[in-house]
């Protein structure tokens, strides 16, 4: 990766924050929509989990008191169906397919 596709995918991830900041979502969203065109979109995606995990967390720190452990069951479903589907999905598909299908998402 050539020094400007360091400091351009820096400025994307930097932005993303920003969103994530302001708003308490949307790093993937915003990191997704243009880091596919500086890597690979397996690297952008890991990358971005690796971002997001922690804004999320700090999200969760501010917003506890209104967590509902009874309304975690649908997302715990969808995880543990879907992440073996995704990790399958980026190790079988070629990027070119990949990064069609996350600007259908997105």
């Amino acid at each position: 990766m050539a020094v400007i596709d360091w400091a351009l995918g820096a400025l994307v991830i930097t932005a993303a924050s920003f969103v994530q900041g302001l708003a308490g979502f949307g790093i993937g969203l915003v990191g997704l929509a243009f880091l596919p065109y500086l890597m690979s979109p397996a690297t952008a995606i890991v990358l971005l989990t690796l971002y997001a995990a922690p804004f999320t967390l700090g999200v969760f720190i501010q917003l506890r008191d209104d967590f509902r452990l009874s309304g975690i069951r649908d997302m715990l479903v969808g995880t543990v169906l879907g992440t073996p589907i995704g990790v399958w999905g980026l190790a079988a598909l070629p990027a070119s397919l990949i990064n069609r299908l996350i600007g259908v998402f997105i």
